[in-house]
């Protein structure tokens, strides 16, 4: 796949590299071209960087990687009005949280990521959300013996499963929650997450899905 990524943050980096090196093309845009090179550089395998409009145009799949909120600014900056990202899959991994005091800045009538969707006429995917940068460059993501499940959402099929695949492909196990309205669930829980990360819990906690299909069959 063609994959733009606006943003240069852990998230953007880690991702990026992780997909780069499964065979997809990258390119990086950021305010700061700079800081894009430099991620692009760091991620290697033919990633390139330029402009937050450019990395739209680029990609068949967009991830969205920015501060929540920013995220609305940064569609519009990448065209969104001119509809760049229209028929593009734009995955959502951010968290719309006042770090200050950790409260959830969207309700439960509706979410960053639809918020997103209407901003942007994106396939939005919701995913990506409910952990540390530092536990998706895990190779293999194993917790108490088993792969970590990934929640992801949204409103297209196709773009659920390309989104499914790149999970896939990175060792984690792709657990499709339904429509993109299931984000205002999602959403609050990785507040949950960022919660203990911000109280002393370590960089690799996580939200993972345990199951005893064993104890249905007795």
């Amino acid at each position: 796949m063609k994959i733009g990524i606006i943003g240069a943050g852990s998230m953007a980096s880690v991702l990026g590299k992780r997909w780069a090196n499964n065979g997809h093309l990258l390119f990086f845009g950021a305010r700061d071209l700079e800081k894009a090179k430099a991620v692009a550089q760091d991620v290697g395998n033919g990633a390139t960087a330029g402009s937050m409009t450019e990395a739209a145009e680029f990609g068949e799949v967009v991830l969205l990687s920015v501060r929540s909120e920013a995220a609305i600014d940064v569609l519009n900056a990448a065209g969104a009005p001119s509809g760049t990202f229209e028929g593009k899959v734009l995955i959502d991994c951010n968290n719309p949280v006042e770090l200050e005091n950790l409260t959830l800045t969207v309700g439960f009538t509706t979410s960053l990521a639809e918020e997103i969707a209407k901003a942007s006429s994106g396939l939005v995917v919701k995913a990506f959300n409910m952990a540390q940068a530092k536990v998706w460059a895990l190779d293999p993501p194993i917790f108490d013996g088993r792969p970590m499940t990934v929640f992801y959402c949204g409103d297209n099929e196709q773009a659920k499963q390309k989104v499914a695949q790149l999970i896939t492909e990175m060792g984690f196990e792709p657990l499709d929650m339904g429509a993109l309205r299931q984000a205002r669930l999602l959403e609050p829980a990785g507040n949950m997450v960022i919660y203990l990360l911000f109280n002393g819990y370590s960089p690799y906690t996580v939200l993972n899905l345990s199951k005893r299909d064993d104890l249905e069959q007795k």
